[in-house]
């Protein structure tokens, strides 16, 4: 007992029980959103855009780069403040929680969804589209009940990707500093994305850069997603994926075989239609797909947990052995 008690304890784990009280933390006592530090790093984001990025009509070429300067402009000095607390600090693993803790921020996109659900139940369309507005960057004016519903859907399942699988897989390699930098990085494409007016080519190296990053974590979440309920049909959802496969695409795929929903499809964006594919199952989201939606998530997240916590037990058991 006492060695299973000291193997529990052991630095290896460290990272794992992290992760663990971060996620409650962060599920249960949630930092509020207008104090969060990533709240101003948005701001920060939007003002700079507006300066290095005034005209939209310059060259292409001269847009790519100022986009890719304006990377660094806001990420190299917020990661380079904490440095010394983690090289000088006692408890550094203090500090490394509370940079994941910043980093992972998913508790107002549960909180948004559970509002689009509830206005849904109540018949309050318009309602239900002002709450989907903060979880999307699509337009929402065209949206019946339905579409609204299976919006919501997506953005659930796709920041879950983005922000816990991504987030914490780069906690897992790079810790902390690295999990905020993956973090900010999101935010930067989420305020540049390329679909918003004004950002077509400003927006491109932020976005290459997310997809990159995101490319293995997606690949992830979309196993979790499909082993979370009903693997066969997510796995074979995936793999009907045409091509490579955008990482949006895979994930929604998994998720929507592991539902038996479709999801994705055409979608407007100031007033252009996009043509995405249709993945997932076969018939069409319903409302109470939903509740279903968050028990597939809450479930992966809960996996996801559990695979850390198997892998670095293992971890453990090989630096007993070796006497490391």
């Amino acid at each position: 007992m006492a060695q299973e008690a000291s193997s529990l304890l052991h630095p290896l784990l460290l990272p794992v029980w992290i992760i663990g009280a971060i996620l409650l933390l962060e599920r249960f006592l949630p930092w509020p959103e207008k104090a969060h530090p990533l709240t101003l790093i948005r701001l920060m984001a939007l003002r700079l855009s507006d300066r290095v990025n005034p005209d939209p009509k310059r060259p292409a070429g001269q847009q790519h780069i100022s986009g890719a300067l304006a990377i660094l402009v806001i990420l190299l000095p917020l990661l380079i403040v904490p440095l010394p607390l983690l090289w000088l600090a006692e408890y550094p693993w203090f500090f490394d929680a509370l940079l994941l803790l910043v980093a992972v921020q998913f508790s107002p996109v549960q909180h948004g969804v559970k509002r689009v659900e509830q206005a849904l139940k109540n018949d309050k369309k318009n309602l239900a589209r002002q709450w989907l507005n903060t979880l999307v960057l699509r337009e929402t004016t065209r949206l019946s009940p339905l579409g609204i519903g299976k919006a919501a859907v997506e953005a659930l399942i796709l920041r879950f990707a983005y922000q816990i699988v991504g987030v914490l897989f780069w906690y897992a390699l790079l810790g902390g500093l690295g999990a905020l930098a993956v973090r900010i990085i999101m935010e930067l494409h989420h305020c540049w994305n390329p679909r918003k007016p004004h950002f077509g080519h400003f927006g491109q190296p932020v976005a290459h850069l997310h997809q990159w990053l995101m490319w293995l974590p997606t690949r992830l979440a979309a196993l979790l997603l499909a082993l979370a309920n009903r693997p066969l049909q997510g796995i074979r959802a995936w793999f009907g994926v045409k091509g490579r496969g955008h990482n949006a695409s895979v994930i929604l795929a998994s998720a929507g075989g592991s539902l038996g929903v479709e999801l994705s499809g055409p979608a407007y964006y100031n007033g252009i239609k996009v043509r995405f594919p249709r993945v997932g199952g076969q018939r069409e989201a319903r409302f109470g797909d939903i509740q279903r939606a968050r028990t597939l998530v809450n479930t992966a997240q809960l996996m996801l947990w559990m695979l850390l916590f198997v892998c670095h037990l293992l971890l453990v058991g090989w630096a007993l052995k070796n006497g490391v």
